[in-house]
Formats: structure tokens, C-alpha cells, sequence
């Protein structure tokens, strides 16, 4: 059961969750939608507005273009690129480094998904929709594209990563961390335990 106050679709998954559904969708089919947009998002934390930044009103197509893309940084390495959702400016340039379970050709992908989203009248529905088929394989039936983003932030504070870097670099607000970062207490009762030579 959630937390009063806590929208379950927006938890981050537990680690064996996490790797319940690493290993399902890694036999799933990679030209699969389902499969490319979990990994995307599973994997860079980007809201589910840059994959897919078409609504429909009246049968007028409003879009907002996050310019997704690939690219290298300075040194060498392949990164993601895109625009952060309600940014301007310096503030709005988000890169990740393109990591290895992404194994598809992400432009290429992009191109490809948009046009099929475009049945639906917002196509974040289609996100929502991919997602929650991905959280069913393993019984967890109503999972988000948040789910996701906040499993990876809380995944980086977890490996060590400076929250505040974690909160810079996917874009999340302090606040929303911190709320989910609660899921860590045990852990830092483990280490404060350990650095006061209290035992396990």
C-alpha cells in the first residue's frame, strides 16, 4: 500500500523490482516500442514529455521540440541530449551518457515512435501506456514513466552520486527526491551504525 500522500504510480521500484523487469525486457523484442522507450527512460531518467512532446487540441497539433538527440562530450564519449521540459536558457541543456543497455539507435528510434504515438490525443498517453505494460510482467500494474525516472534518481543517490548532481542532472526537483530518497533510511542506519562502531 502507498504511503498516504504518495502517488504509487511515481515510486521508485524496489531493486529486486528493478531487476524483475531488467531481466523480462531484456528477452522482449529490441524493435520493440515497448522495449526501446522502457530502456530510454529506464536508463536516462527523461521525462516522458521529450520522447513524446506532441498534443492534440481541436485537431491543431501542438508541439514542443526537446531536441533529442545523440551526440559526444568532450571527451569522446556517446551522450543523449535534449532540452529539459519547463526550462529556458543554459538551465534547459540536459546530457547523459549513453549507457550500454541502451542498444538501439536512439535518433532513428525517436523518428519512428513519434508517428505511432500520434493516434492517441496527448502521446504521453502512449508513454503511460507502454510503461504500464512494462510494470504488468511483473505484477507491479500500475507503474509510470515517473516510476522509472524516480527509480534511477534514487538508483544514482544509492551509488554514491551528490544529490544535488542527481536533482541537476535529471531535473528533479530537491523536495521530490528527498521525498523518495526516504526509501534510503535503512541504508544510512546501516552506515551510521557502521561509522559509530555499533555492529550490524
Amino acid at each position: 500500500m502507498a504511503n498516504k500522500g504518495l502517488d504509487i504510480t511515481k515510486e521508485p521500484l524496489k531493486d529486486e523490482q528493478f531487476e524483475k523487469i531488467r531481466t523480462k525486457m531484456n528477452s522482449v523484442d529490441k524493435l520493440t516500442d515497448i522495449y526501446r522507450a522502457y530502456k530510454l527512460i529506464a536508463y536516462t531518467g527523461m521525462h516522458s514529455r521529450v520522447l513524446f512532446p506532441f498534443d492534440y487540441n481541436d485537431d491543431k497539433t501542438h508541439i514542443k521540440e526537446y531536441n533529442l538527440h545523440t551526440s559526444k562530450d568532450g571527451k569522446g564519449r556517446d551522450v543523449l541530449v535534449w532540452d529539459r521540459p519547463k526550462k529556458k536558457g543554459a538551465k534547459a541543456f540536459t546530457e547523459v551518457l549513453h549507457h550500454p543497455e541502451i542498444d538501439f539507435d536512439v535518433d532513428e528510434f525517436v523518428k519512428e515512435i513519434r508517428s505511432r504515438a500520434s493516434k492517441y490525443k496527448r502521446s504521453t498517453n502512449y508513454a503511460h501506456k507502454l510503461i504500464k505494460e512494462v510494470g504488468e510482467k511483473i505484477k507491479v500494474y500500475d507503474m509510470s514513466p515517473l516510476t522509472l525516472r524516480h527509480t534511477l534518481a534514487v538508483k544514482l543517490v544509492k551509488g554514491g552520486m551528490n544529490r544535488n548532481v542527481v536533482c541537476d542532472t535529471l531535473n528533479i526537483a530537491p523536495t521530490t527526491l528527498r521525498t523518495y530518497a526516504r526509501l534510503l533510511t535503512e541504508d544510512r542506519h546501516d552506515e551510521y551504525a557502521e561509522a559509530m562502531g555499533m555492529g550490524a
